[in-house]
């Protein structure tokens, strides 16, 4: 990267939206990297949500099993989900300090990852649907509430994939349109 005389930290393309006033961060950028700090931007938020999302309901699932006399699996998925998404966090980081990689961002392994993870909080809230109707049908809420969270996580797990794909993309197609003007000689 460059250094930014401005600012405490190393200019790289995910985080020149930030630094506009300084000249080494006024270097032209091409569509597929404004792609791509697009693209990492909404995976950086929606990560960096999941990973809130998850340690709050961590607590409270560490809170029912010590306060109301059961265990309660949250105890054990949600910090599943928490480490995935903090990984994708890191390695976001980690490939905006060394930027321009030629080669998608996130394997097949990380998205398998991400997504096991979301899925088993997914399961554990489909067990509490299962649990409420078959041995407590009359709390309807609690079913209710269990359901919902059941189709959010999916839904959670499918933005993940979706997400991360989109970071994948327009990185790979960032380096094709670097790679093409390099031959062509406009840089």
């Amino acid at each position: 990267g460059i250094e930014c005389p401005w600012l405490p930290y190393v200019c790289h393309p995910f985080w020149r939206y930030q630094c506009e006033s300084c000249e080494p961060c006024m270097i032209q950028t091409t569509m597929a990297e404004e792609d791509m700090k697009l693209a990492q931007k909404r995976l950086y938020s929606f990560m960096g949500g999941m990973l809130f999302i998850s340690i709050f309901f961590w607590g409270w699932a560490v809170l029912n099993s010590t306060t109301k006399g059961f265990f309660d699996l949250g105890c054990v998925s949600f910090p599943t989900a928490a480490l995935s998404s903090a990984y994708v966090l890191y390695q976001l980081r980690e490939s905006a300090i060394a930027t321009r990689r030629s080669s998608p961002m996130f394997g097949n392994i990380t998205k398998a990852f991400v997504c096991a993870t979301y899925t088993i909080v997914a399961l554990n809230y489909l067990l509490g649907v299962y649990i409420m109707v078959n041995m407590d049908p009359v709390q309807i809420g609690k079913t209710i509430y269990f359901g919902i969270f059941t189709i959010l996580w999916f839904v959670a797990a499918f933005l993940a994939l979706k997400y991360i794909s989109k970071v994948n993309n327009s990185k790979e197609e960032g380096a094709a349109s670097e790679n093409s003007a390099l031959r062509q000689g406009h840089f």
